[in-house]
């Protein structure tokens, strides 16, 4: 594999630069924004990107969407599973209802159930398919790095990115994006625990949201039969992660717990560009 750095006036644009050179055979390793001087008087923003690419990969078809995001929301090294069983489990659920613009989608779950990288995928599916008035917001006060994450990540994609630390503030930062075709939600993790879940339900009522409870895959079914019974009175949908880190049975067991409620997305596979399916729309 070789690495190169590439510089521009934004990752879009460096992004279209790999796509039309190497589509999806690279891999981007590092992204950093920096202030270039001119006669030290006008700084001007550069993006730079660090990115492994095969041997012996070249293409000469151009794509104008973005390919991967930042490394801190990148995942590990997984299994492979097959296109055909992700989309015979998604053939089988129930898909949700159309969402209305401006209304929050809230990705609420256990720690480490994978939302914010889950946020990261939506977002570029949502850009790949041609939807760019997008908003995100981290109710994540908690977790050491997690604003920092989506606040680079936002930075570079220039996108609009907003902290709530209190209920009254999170309705007003809603009021305030709701032009934006989609809202995006962060939150901190939250345990079975009734105290945890009240703090999580104080900013819930304090306006209108669609609740997606975020399951990683890879947990035993008990403990996701656990969060169920626990979430059951919070969430309108699942967003199923880490479909990648599981046998193919245990898919089965996971569409049977699941039932008949609705499956806003899927996320698996380590490209960050790859190996996510959106049911919503």
């Amino acid at each position: 594999m070789k690495v190169k750095t590439y510089r521009g006036k934004s990752l879009q644009e460096i992004i279209n630069v790999l796509n039309a050179e190497y589509e999806n055979s690279y891999a981007i390793l590092s992204v950093n924004q920096k202030l270039k001087w001119k006669f030290f008087l006008f700084p001007k923003r550069e993006v730079e990107v660090v990115v492994g690419i095969e041997e012996k990969v070249k293409v000469t078809k151009e794509k104008e969407t973005p390919q991967n995001l930042i490394p801190s929301l990148s995942v590990p090294e997984t299994r492979e599973i097959s296109d055909e069983s992700v989309e015979k489990f998604l053939l089988s659920v129930e898909k949700p209802p159309h969402v209305e613009e401006g209304k929050p989608l809230v990705f609420f779950g256990p720690t480490g159930s994978g939302k914010t990288t889950h946020i990261g995928k939506t977002y570029i599916d949502l850009l790949n398919n041609g939807i760019e008035d997008i908003a995100v917001l981290s109710l994540d006060t908690f977790r050491l790095g997690a604003i920092e994450q989506l606040k680079i990540f936002c930075s570079v994609v220039d996108t609009p990115f907003q902290i709530a630390y209190e209920p009254e503030e999170f309705r007003d930062i809603v009021e305030l994006l709701s032009e934006h075709k989609v809202i995006l939600v962060d939150t901190p993790g939250v345990s079975i625990s009734s105290e945890s879940i009240e703090e999580l339900m104080k900013f819930l009522k304090a306006t209108e949201t669609i609740n997606i409870l975020t399951i990683d895959a890879s947990r035993d079914i008990d403990v996701l039969e656990r969060y169920f019974k626990a979430f059951g009175s919070l969430f309108s949908g699942v967003a199923v992660t880490k479909l990648d880190e599981i046998e193919e049975e245990k898919i089965k067991l996971i569409r049977e717990l699941i039932g008949d409620i609705p499956v806003y997305s899927v996320s698996y596979r380590q490209n960050l560009t790859e190996g996510f399916k959106r049911l919503w729309q």
